[in-house]
């Protein structure tokens, strides 16, 4: 895979939104704080010795793009990298990027550092109510669902035999134990595992899935529609998903 095209779109814009996360007041930054804990960096700018704030995105996922946009520097520069993959076919990806140290230091008070995929941290103290959003836009980030089929020795009924999943991976076991503590107060029941260099917090069970369902997505307007629709999948009845032959295990 080899970069072929990079194009910006926008203005340079000096005035951002360097507050941002200063305060985690609402929905929107609850959930934003949570995706840039999954799927965000903070790097050092050479240059002039401050930080770059970033966000790298696939384009069906445009809309994480736009928030971050939006929100925090609205004619800063879009960079849209397309990339040529082997078979022929192209691949395009947009990052969003804002230069910053205000926002890396309110970062660091919330326990996002600079290279944070290597180290331990721990679930930014905020209130309460603003959890679920966090969590919603960590799965947003690191989550998957899907429905794994799986084999029954001498069963030949194929879609009989599937297991639901969803599931968050990370490189911080101590993140993941502290989600796990609040779904539990909601009676909402993950297990954690160890997989070669990573950590992944996984329900199989279909009551807790609903529950998550709700937890997470009930009077909230933020998220991913298509890993919103995934779970919704998971909880059609065994006839609903025999019939659709929703078998595309864990792609969300």
């Amino acid at each position: 895979m080899y970069k072929t095209k990079n194009i910006l779109m926008g203005e340079v814009f000096k005035n951002k939104n360097n507050e941002f996360f200063n305060k985690i007041d609402n929905e929107l930054k609850a959930y934003m704080l949570g995706y840039f804990v999954a799927d965000g960096s903070i790097t050092n700018a050479k240059r002039n010795r401050q930080e770059n704030i970033s966000i790298c995105q696939i384009e069906k996922d445009r809309y994480i793009i736009d928030l971050f946009h939006k929100n925090i520097n609205p004619s800063s520069k879009i960079n849209i990298h397309v990339y040529k993959l082997k078979n022929g076919s192209t691949n395009t990806r947009l990052t969003f990027k804002v230069t910053s140290s205000i926002m890396a230091k309110d970062l660091n008070n919330l326990n996002v550092f600079n290279n944070k995929s290597y180290k331990e941290i721990n679930l930014p103290l905020i209130n309460d109510e603003f959890y679920k959003h966090f969590i919603r836009g960590f799965f947003d980030g690191d989550g998957t669902a899907g429905l794994y089929h799986y084999k029954v020795k001498g069963n030949l009924k194929k879609y009989n035999n599937y297991r639901r999943v969803i599931s968050f991976v990370c490189n911080s076991k101590v993140l993941l134990e502290e989600i796990q503590s609040m779904l539990v107060k909601n009676n909402i029941f993950f297990t954690i595992h160890k997989e070669k260099t990573f950590y992944r917090l996984r329900c199989l069970t279909k009551d807790s899935i609903e529950k998550f369902y709700h937890y997470v997505y009930d009077n909230s307007e933020f998220y991913l529609e298509r890993k919103k629709n995934k779970i919704e999948e998971l909880l059609l009845t065994p006839n609903e998903i025999r019939d659709l032959k929703i078998f595309d295990p864990c792609n969300a």
